[in-house]
């Protein structure tokens, strides 16, 4: 069967018609199916076409379709079935394998190990989808979470270099307040996803986390080019996405416990992590030139009693403030 522009995404949709609670006869499946490829701005379909789509879904897909006969005269799935859950097969493993390389080689340092373990996960699937066999590989499943709607038209802003006025809402604030904003990056931190850029009338970078976002319109506003923000050098010396304004590197310095110690030299805190000092007792001194923000604060809070922290001194005082007043509410009980 010739594979025709928008072929795969008419499919798509009739797979999902027919998996539906509707069952539908053939004039009813053509109309509805007509119906969504124009409100997806595709090209209608003739009934020849359709009878094509139908066979290659029942013979080459092996969709359990249901086709009119008898008194029944619809179309329809006789059991659960999706092209979403189909397993791979290993030609179409290896055809995705070869393409991933050819990639690699082309550009080299815009694929790194994300499309590799997307490859692994196929793989897996593909591996696994025999009954009774268990997964080899487990990756970690991240919730969707809100906002992510938002990362296509922001992207495509950031391409264009297109000015937007975007709503937003901080967690603390009463009301969203719409001003107009230029983006320059996206960014995903354990399972959330930031846009970094600048306000009009605004000298510093800000970052905007997407599910805060109420709103996006496009704006009429001149677009300001990127003077605030290095992706390169920016996040090198940060923890997490968020730097206070006018904030500095500094050198924090840290004693970690001899029971702590083996697991931060093998996963460092940060990857300009250096350790400096080894005690007696098997403690390590540990110093790395960081931003202080909230997500540092958070991460050696993680470590409880296994984490001392030695400098800066306003970053000491910060963590024996917090830790006193987390003393008090347990010594409620």
């Amino acid at each position: 069967m010739p594979v025709t522009k928008y072929f795969m995404e008419r499919i798509e949709i009739l797979d999902q018609m027919l998996g539906g609670i509707r069952r539908y006869d053939r004039e009813n499946l053509i109309d509805h199916l007509n119906e969504r490829l124009g409100t997806a701005g595709m090209k209608q379909i003739s009934k020849r076409t359709l009878h094509n789509d139908l066979k290659y879904l029942k013979e080459v897909k092996e969709a359990p379709l249901h086709t009119p006969k008898g008194d029944d005269n619809r179309y329809y799935y006789t059991r659960p079935f999706s092209l979403w859950n189909m397993p791979l097969d290993e030609t179409e493993v290896d055809h995705l394998r070869q393409a991933v390389d050819i990639l690699k080689k082309a550009m080299p340092h815009m694929l790194g190990t994300e499309m590799e373990n997307l490859v692994s996960k196929m793989e897996n699937r593909l591996d696994t989808n025999v009954e009774g066999k268990g997964d080899i590989i487990q990756f970690e499943r991240h919730t969707q979470a809100s906002g992510s709607h938002w990362i296509k038209q922001l992207f495509t802003a950031i391409r264009l270099k297109a000015a937007l006025r975007v709503s937003y809402q901080p967690y603390q604030a009463p009301e969203p307040v719409e001003k107009v904003f230029f983006p320059y990056l996206l960014k995903e931190y354990r399972s959330r996803w930031f846009v970094f850029g600048k306000y009009q009338g605004e000298k510093r970078v800000v970052n905007l986390a997407l599910d805060r976002v109420k709103q996006i319109r496009n704006s009429a506003a001149e677009y300001e080019k990127n003077d605030v923000i290095d992706s390169d050098k920016f996040f090198l010396n940060l923890i997490g996405v968020s730097l206070p304004y006018d904030a500095e590197v500094e050198q924090v310095v840290i004693r970690v416990s001899s029971s702590l110690a083996p697991y931060i030299r093998s996963k460092p805190i940060h990857r300009l992590q250096e350790v400096e000092h080894v005690y007696a007792n098997g403690d390590i001194r540990v110093s790395i030139p960081l931003y202080v923000n909230y997500e540092l604060r958070s991460t050696l809070l993680g470590f409880g009693k296994d984490i001392e922290v030695l400098k800066p001194a306003t970053l000491r005082r910060e963590m024996k403030e917090i830790l006193m007043e987390a003393a008090r509410r347990y010594g409620k009980d």
